[in-house]
């Protein structure tokens, strides 16, 4: 992306105007998020339905203006009533969709041992994610004091990642030589 730019893709935000006769049925006033990505519709991966590898993709904050400021435009198609939801948490939905789509993807399954590499946001919501699935759930990363912070989140454990060396220990430590089941 290019300077100077407006950043944020994860948020929550209030319609302050908006065409009442529009089809989504949203209103002055309602909270709403987004999907904030925008894909050409023509190109190869667009007409195949995987809008997500959009050659022409523009995602708000990085190659287009993004949420963070005062008042910003919307096609109303893009946004998504929040349903009463606290607009706190409401700015977690983009964060929390990858999250669940990708543990979705990997079919955990209950019993699974999963290990999520980084405790960062995305990481993080990941492994709430496998543990609504039931798994047994790892995280591991460089920074020890985010493993701290991962495990009020109900994980089953950490691997601290500062070396090859001490990652190998860990993972051998909870799995033996069977390694985890999904990574």
């Amino acid at each position: 992306f290019d300077y100077p730019r407006i950043p944020g893709h994860e948020f929550s935000a209030e319609i302050v105007e908006i065409d009442e006769e529009n089809a989504y049925g949203l209103k002055k006033g309602m909270i709403v998020t987004c999907n904030p990505y925008f894909n050409c519709g023509t190109c190869y991966s667009c007409r195949r339905g995987y809008v997500n590898a959009c050659i022409h993709n523009e995602t708000m904050g990085v190659q287009r203006e993004g949420a963070f400021s005062d008042y910003f435009t919307m096609p109303v198609e893009r946004l998504f009533d929040g349903a009463g939801i606290d607009p706190k948490e409401l700015a977690l939905i983009e964060p929390f969709c990858i999250s669940y789509h990708g543990i979705k993807r990997a079919d955990v399954q209950p019993g699974d041992k999963v290990l999520i590499v980084g405790a960062g946001t995305i990481g993080l919501l990941a492994a709430v994610s496998a543990k609504m699935r039931g798994a047994k759930v790892y995280m591991c990363d460089v920074l020890p004091e985010k493993l701290e912070f991962a495990k009020k989140f109900g994980i089953d454990g950490t691997i601290c990642n500062t070396s090859p060396e001490v990652f190998e220990a860990g993972v051998k430590a909870v799995v033996g030589d069977d390694g985890f089941d999904i990574t």
